[in-house]
This record gives C-alpha cells, sequence and structure tokens, in this order.
C-alpha cells in the first residue's frame, strides 16, 4: 500500500569509490583468494560467509571505530563476542570489501514505518553482472534471499513479503555460526522494510567525507524530519533529557533531508 516514492529532483547519483587504493585491505586480508576465481556471485558470497564467520555480530556496538574495513577488521576480526560489532559496521566491511575486488557494492539502511521502533537494519548489495542486477547480502546472518530461485534485491523483498510470497534463504544462513529462525528474520526484514537510507559516496569511511549526503527514499506522504524528531522525544519522556539527546534534536531540525525515488538505486535500468 505504500510503493509510491517521495522526489524532491534533486541531482544526484550515488559514487562508487571502485577505483581507490584497496591494496593494503587485499594484501593484509588476501581478499582476492578468499573471492575466488568463479563469477561474481560466487566471490560475493564467499567474502560475505568469510566476513559472517569471522566477525560476531553485537547489536550494542557503540560505532567508536572508523568506518573501514581496516580499522574494523583489526578491531573485531577473529576476537569473539568481546569485540563484536553491529550490523551497520559489518555492511560496511562487506560493502569496502567488495568495492576493492571489483565489484560494486553499497550499504544499505532498511528502517522501519513507526517513529517509536528504535531499532532498524542494515544490509549491503552487490552489482552482480552475471546476472545483471543488484542483490541484497546480509552480514549479520550470513544470509542471501530468493524467490523462485533468483536471486533478490532489497525493493523485491520487500514486495514479495508485503504479497505474502514464498521466500527463501540459503543453506548456509545462520546468526553467529547459530540456526537461525526463518519465520523470525522474515518478520524483521518486514518491519524494516518500509523505506531506506543510503549514502551518495560508498567506500572506505565514507560516510565521514565532507561532502557526502545521506539520501532518504521513503513512501509518499511520509515526513522523514518529522519521524526522527518524533523518536527523539519519545526517547526524552521515556529515558529521560541528556545532552546527547539535545545535540541530536537541534541537529535533525536544522538539518535538509534528500528524497530521491526508488529509481536512485538502479534496479530498473542499471549497468555493469
Amino acid at each position: 500500500m505504500a510503493d509510491c516514492f517521495r522526489n524532491d529532483g534533486a541531482d544526484l547519483a550515488i559514487k562508487y569509490l571502485i577505483a581507490e587504493d584497496y591494496s593494503e585491505l587485499c594484501e593484509t586480508y588476501n581478499l582476492l583468494a578468499i573471492a575466488g576465481s568463479n563469477d561474481d556471485f560466487c566471490k560475493a558470497t564467499n567474502l560475505l560467509e568469510w566476513i559472517s564467520s569471522n566477525i560476531f555480530h553485537c547489536g550494542d556496538f557503540h560505532n567508536n571505530v572508523e568506518d573501514s574495513a581496516l580499522k574494523l577488521f583489526e578491531y573485531s576480526f577473529g576476537k569473539g563476542e568481546k569485540c563484536g560489532i553491529n550490523c551497520r559496521s559489518l555492511s560496511l566491511v562487506l560493502t569496502e570489501c567488495l568495492l576493492a575486488i571489483g565489484i560494486k557494492a553499497r550499504t544499505v539502511y532498511i528502517l522501519p514505518l513507526s517513529p517509536y521502533d528504535g531499532d532498524n537494519h542494515v544490509i549491503c548489495e552487490a552489482w552482480i553482472d552475471t546476472m545483471k542486477k543488484w542483490i541484497m547480502l546480509d552480514p549479520t546472518y550470513n544470509l542471501y534471499a530468493f524467490h523462485n530461485e533468483v536471486c533478490l534485491n532489497v525493493l523485491e523483498l520487500r514486495r514479495f513479503l508485503a504479497n505474502q510470497a514464498d521466500i527463501s534463504f540459503n543453506d548456509g544462513a545462520n546468526y553467529n555460526n547459530a540456526p537461525i529462525d526463518k519465520a523470525e528474520i522474515m518478520n524483521y526484514y518486514a518491519k524494516n522494510l518500509f523505506r531506506f537510507m543510503v549514502s551518495s559516496i560508498q567506500g572506505s569511511n565514507s560516510e565521514s567525507i565532507e561532502n557526502n549526503k545521506m539520501v532518504d527514499i521513503v513512501p509518499k506522504g511520509y515526513d522523514v524530519k518529522h519521524s526522527i524528531l518524533a523518536n527523539i522525544d519519545y526517547r526524552i519522556i521515556k529515558f529521560g533529557i541528556n545532552e546527547n539527546l539535545i545535540k541530536w534534536r537541534k541537529e535533525t531540525e536544522q538539518s535538509k533531508t534528500i528524497y530521491k525515488g526508488i529509481e536512485f538505486l538502479g534496479y530498473f535500468c542499471e549497468k555493469s
């Protein structure tokens, strides 16, 4: 019922930093050998499994490490639960590793409708040239999704879930090496697929680049700033006022929201 998206007409496109120098990352972690020599899908899923198997997911990670794969690996790789990172950092790591081996990739925030829901999820999407499409890769669950044996992007997952279509996951899907509850994960995706947010620059620590923009892709009639302010006010009522919430509210009030249609993500006309 909310499948038409706002578009403010801003002249903006996603820039993928695929030609940057990732030699230190590739050499330190032997990315090319881990990715293998098969097609892009196999390379992408090999990296997904490698990252998911070696980095623990921890939802309350405080984002206190630089958003680069080298720094996040240094903090978390092979160190288990005590050095786990959240879904955002896992997806940023996978995105950068894919870019490093020459596969176009991006980190996508998937968010709920309710301003009183303080939880959201973050995944990675990769452009698979042999398939001529974007696919979702979720390093929190070592997961990708299918409908009728076709691998899905987040828009397709959103639409198929909305229409109660049959969705399947890859056999290796897990959470911190433990089995997952498929119904629970499906419900989690469904409640978080109301709207999307994506950075206009994708690459190492790119969200800190000065001219980077965060772009919101939301159904018509939805006001992101209004929702965030309602969420902050709810937190103040529930937990009490503090300096961080005051600062966040002021920054939100002064911010400019950029709305782009779903076409911004290139699902319908993307080229390799």
